[in-house]
């Protein structure tokens, strides 16, 4: 069955070194969405600003964002799991348009 998913880490829950090591460029976040498509993920937005990094997910129920995430940026998903504010289903629905309004380049596909 699939599901909508949420993932995000900001300034409020980690400091800077911490989201550098989750953030990408637009070249990488391209990469990604494609890397997660290969994945059998059916549809992702990914936002990474200086602030914050969100990834949404619609696939598989068993498709962790933090643990796709962390695995391709080479990070402990222990360690970040705590950091991460997770959404499902009506959640992230409500939580995405919100971050969407952001006056920002967001590359979705």
């Amino acid at each position: 069955m699939n599901r909508l998913q949420g993932l995000s880490i900001d300034h409020h829950s980690a400091e800077l070194r911490l989201r550098e090591a989750l953030s990408f460029t637009e070249t990488q976040v391209r990469e990604e969405l494609s890397r997660l498509k290969k994945a059998g993920v059916e549809e992702a937005v990914l936002l990474s600003t200086c602030n914050r990094t969100e990834l949404y997910l619609y696939g598989e129920e068993d498709s962790d964002p933090g643990a796709l995430l962390c695995a391709d940026r080479q990070v402990d998903i222990d360690f970040y799991s705590d950091l991460f504010q997770r959404y499902e289903g009506e959640a992230a629905v409500h939580h995405l348009p919100l971050s969407s309004q952001l006056h920002l380049a967001v590359t979705q596909r």
